[in-house]
């Protein structure tokens, strides 16, 4: 649960679309005379992005606009990006209400050079009243968005633009993967085969402590990480030392310990009575309403163990953070295969604070799978025993 300071801070994260900050740029040696853009928004918040300029220009205006996210190259990122969630909320507050002064990017910087040359760029024609005045209605997306402005003939001058684009809803893909994986890791330790668990666990690893990883989440909201740190260690002994026993009784523990640490971001309840089921979700976090977002989906399905076949199909190709070296296939790798997820899955539909449905036979446990976000992009699941 959230304290009284956190919910205060989320109520104001909520509003922040309203707020715009105009820049006057004065003296400027360029004919831009004015940029009006947010410092801050909230993921898939229509934004409006507008430029003035002394005089008319004879030529088309482009706006590229470069995501980037500071989990990927955090050498490059501005310090107000890597703190950790509260202080990134408390630090907004105060550029909105003028305590504090935005990031701002200065061409001259290498590490801002590096970053315009790392990240996926999308490129916008920019709309025109009257040949001085240019605009666009821009869908923000998650990150540090950085922008520049050009014409077919070359950039009209070495300034860049910034937005901090804040999370509208708990990520919880990264957590999925390692589910899944911990699942597989549990095949080469059954049929004692060393060289293939150490495979597995340098992936599962890799899954748990790189990138926008399940350690990195909990340690961005101050939480503890040793009751996964340890099990992780005394794993990857276990499977060194051949002790396979003990390596699947740390998995079997491993994932309890996640399901439980991930319920710091995400409550989900599933009651059932004669024949229905009730599904609740809360994302406390980020104040996201799942319940008010129509492109939501939740499935109901009778549990059963996956298979490594099953698993395969499911985790995005093979489990690296490739966003690291690669930032434009980081949306691609971890979308979920929708398909594979709700195969025999019934669909249930929303009814007030929760999501309903009949089951078509009693099921004594349930697996439930929540899609949601920008092209349903997002996803969590669980199962549970029916009472």
């Amino acid at each position: 649960m959230l304290n009284s300071k956190q919910h205060t801070v989320l109520s104001f994260v909520l509003s922040i679309s309203l707020l715009t900050v105009s820049i006057v740029l004065v003296g400027a040696d360029q004919s831009v005379e004015k940029a009006e853009l947010p410092t801050h928004s909230l993921e898939g918040e229509s934004e409006r992005i507008s430029f003035t300029f002394a005089e008319s220009l004879d030529e088309d205006l482009y706006l590229e606009v470069y995501e980037f996210h500071d989990i990927m190259f955090p050498e490059l990122a501005p310090a107000e990006d890597t703190w950790v969630h509260e202080k990134q909320m408390s630090f907004m507050t105060d550029v909105l209400e003028g305590r504090a002064e935005p990031f701002r990017p200065q061409f001259s910087d290498k590490r801002v050079q590096r970053i315009l040359e790392l990240s996926p760029k999308q490129i916008i024609k920019l709309s025109s009243i009257d040949k001085r005045n240019y605009y666009a209605d821009w869908k923000a997306k998650h990150g540090r968005i950085f922008f520049r402005l050009k014409t077919p003939t070359g950039y009209i001058d070495k300034r860049i633009y910034t937005m901090r684009v804040h999370c509208r809803h708990v990520d919880m893909r990264s957590v999925e993967l390692l589910k899944e994986q911990l699942v597989a890791l549990k095949l080469p330790l059954t049929h004692k085969n060393g060289p293939l668990a150490r495979n597995f666990y340098q992936t599962l690893f890799s899954t748990y402590a790189l990138g926008h990883s399940l350690q990195f989440m909990l340690r961005h909201h101050e939480r503890d990480t040793g009751d996964l740190d340890i099990p992780f260690q005394q794993l990857s002994r276990s499977i060194s030392e051949s002790d396979f026993d003990r390596a699947e009784k740390l998995v079997d523990s491993l994932r309890k310990e996640v399901r439980a640490q991930e319920e710091f971001f995400y409550q989900l309840g599933v009651t059932g009575e004669d024949g229905a089921i009730r599904v609740n979700i809360a994302d406390n976090i980020n104040a996201y309403s799942f319940y008010h977002d129509p492109a939501v989906e939740v499935y109901a399905s009778e549990y059963s163990e996956p298979s490594i076949g099953d698993l395969a199909a499911i985790t995005h190709g093979g489990g690296l953070d490739h966003s690291r070296v690669d930032p434009s296939r980081h949306q691609q790798m971890m979308k979920p295969d929708k398909k594979m997820l709700t195969n025999d899955a019934i669909k249930l539909e929303p009814s007030g604070d929760a999501f309903t449905g009949i089951l078509p036979e009693k099921w004594r446990e349930v697996s439930i799978v929540v899609f949601y976000g920008a092209d349903q992009g997002y996803y969590l699941t669980n199962h549970f025993v029916m009472d």
